[in-house]
């Protein structure tokens, strides 16, 4: 057993490199499950297709609801020390209304950054009370709102939901440098969200839009899932296997 269960091991590590139709991967599955026949002296395994992995969730299911802020221009432009009404107003223009997903994050992460900074600076004891207040709640609006906001930038930008394309294959690639820009790209959004406080850390909008052109060409988050479907239905044909080994003998074990 314990041999068995080191080869599904090594294996499974296999099938995150390898896909499936005819590959190396499909044929170390296929050689684990005659191994376990011949050892047993059973018939092969019953292989059936892989399964693909699911839909993507609805963009509704998906995206968390961010309630809109809206003020007077007026009353903005009472905070213009903050250096937010240009920032506003590029926001509000045409060109700001249609922005895609990760235009937006960008947007509010530097306008919370602005807010943020502004509230710990020596503006707040020039503003009148009414405006002083209205800064702090502006800005601790969009300090709640950011986590949700840059959660919706990724889940509603359309590169991730493809790199989630169920028009793919499991992962075929022994060689890490063939996914390194997509791993990067992956990294960058990791960073992002790690430091979507952090004001010493600089967004780029350049970067951003190329890490996601990236993550566009290739669903590799889709081959990783597939590619783990693909052990967990070999393995599950396995144990059903020696399932029906272990009841002829009348035996009890725990299975790979």
């Amino acid at each position: 057993m314990a041999r068995w269960g080191n080869l599904a091991l090594t294996l499974i590590m296999s099938s995150l490199l390898f896909g499936c139709d005819g590959n190396p991967a499909e044929q170390q599955w296929q050689m684990y499950h005659q191994q376990i026949a011949t050892d047993l002296e059973q018939a092969d395994v019953e292989r059936a297709d892989p399964i693909n992995i699911g839909d993507f969730p609805e963009r509704s299911d998906r995206l968390i609801d961010i309630p809109e802020t809206r003020d007077s221009m007026l009353n903005i432009y009472a905070l213009r020390e903050c250096q937010i009404t240009s920032l506003i107003a590029a926001r509000n223009n045409q060109l700001g209304r249609v922005a895609p997903p990760s235009q937006q994050w960008l947007y509010e992460r530097a306008l919370w950054q602005r807010l943020s900074d502004c509230w710990n600076s020596d503006v707040p004891e020039q503003l009148s009370d009414e405006n002083r207040t209205r800064l702090q709640q502006l800005t601790a609006t969009k300090t709640a709102q950011l986590p949700a906001v840059s959660w919706n930038a990724i889940f509603d930008s359309s590169e991730w939901v493809k790199s989630f394309s169920r028009a793919s294959k499991p992962l075929t690639s022994t060689d890490e440098t063939a996914i390194t820009s997509q791993l990067e790209a992956i990294d960058y959004l990791q960073q992002m969200t790690d430091h979507q406080f952090d004001s010493e850390w600089q967004q780029d909008s350049s970067t951003l839009e190329n890490h996601l052109k990236t993550l566009q060409g290739r669903p590799l988050t889709a081959e990783i899932l597939r590619a783990l479907l693909l052990a967990s239905q070999r393995l599950t044909e396995a144990n059903a296997l020696l399932a029906r080994h272990l009841a002829q003998r009348g035996d009890d074990a725990t299975l790979v």
